[in-house]
């Protein structure tokens, strides 16, 4: 028998975990929050709020994001939940 995922526990996990290399890609590209909130339309509050993962990111704001990094929301996440 196997042991049930809890779903909730895992979700915040992965939140951290894009939360945490979000905050890194934008780095990276020498990027400000203000910098990416001009660049996507998303208040700076609700970016730095997906940053700590406080509050998850919307996929239609991480599709947004994606367009601001010249990419499309499948790669991003993949980026963000696989890249080391």
């Amino acid at each position: 028998m196997t042991t049930p995922i809890n779903t909730l526990s895992y979700e915040a996990t992965l939140d951290q975990i894009m939360a945490k290399r979000l905050t890194q890609i934008r780095k990276s590209a020498s990027m400000t929050l203000t910098e990416m909130s001009t660049l996507t339309g998303i208040p700076e509050e609700i970016l730095a709020e997906g940053e700590t993962g406080s509050e998850p990111i919307s996929l239609s704001r991480l599709r947004t994001i994606a367009i601001a990094f010249d990419t499309n929301a499948v790669t991003l996440m993949t980026r963000l939940l696989f890249a080391g």
